[in-house]
């Protein structure tokens, strides 16, 4: 195999570091302005190509699945969801899941009824209003848990 020229190593260095840190000043900061048409087009190439392969990689992600799709595959145990009710959620939602309006924390009761397995997913992680995250507190598995605990007792 043959090895690349150094410039041309040189400056797919450059482009992915433009790239990455979207900014094309940074490509033409290492080299003096372009001369013609043709040497601009030229030297764009590599910084073009690297935004293409940056642009795929952020779409294929995007396209992929989602951390509530993959809570929503896993099979939840209610019985194993009232226990991460107990230790995360009763405090705000209270044991009964009646929630406390007065403190900004909803009823679990009226809320699961009319919201879907995708809005209580996202919303278990992102949180929402008053609601802290839990997707760096609980795993997945414990998520699918706790939506089994939600849908089993409170609708």
């Amino acid at each position: 195999m043959q090895a690349s020229h150094p410039a041309i190593v040189e400056t797919r260095k450059v482009a992915v570091d433009c790239c990455f840190s979207g900014c094309a000043a940074a490509f033409i900061a290492y080299h003096p302005q372009p001369t013609t048409t043709e040497d601009l087009e030229y030297r764009m190439r590599p910084l073009i190509a690297a935004a293409a392969i940056l642009i795929a990689a952020v779409a294929s992600q995007a396209c992929g699945e989602s951390d509530a799709d993959k809570i929503l595959a896993l099979s939840g145990n209610s019985a194993n969801g009232g226990t991460v009710y107990t230790a995360q959620c009763a405090v705000c939602h209270m044991a009964d899941g009646t929630g406390n309006a007065d403190a900004n924390y909803p009823s679990l009761v009226e809320h699961a009824m009319h919201e879907s397995d995708m809005d209580i997913v996202e919303v278990i992680l992102e949180g929402e209003g008053a609601m802290p995250e839990f997707r760096s507190k609980l795993s997945d598995q414990e998520i699918a848990d706790l939506l089994a605990y939600i849908r089993a007792t409170f609708g």
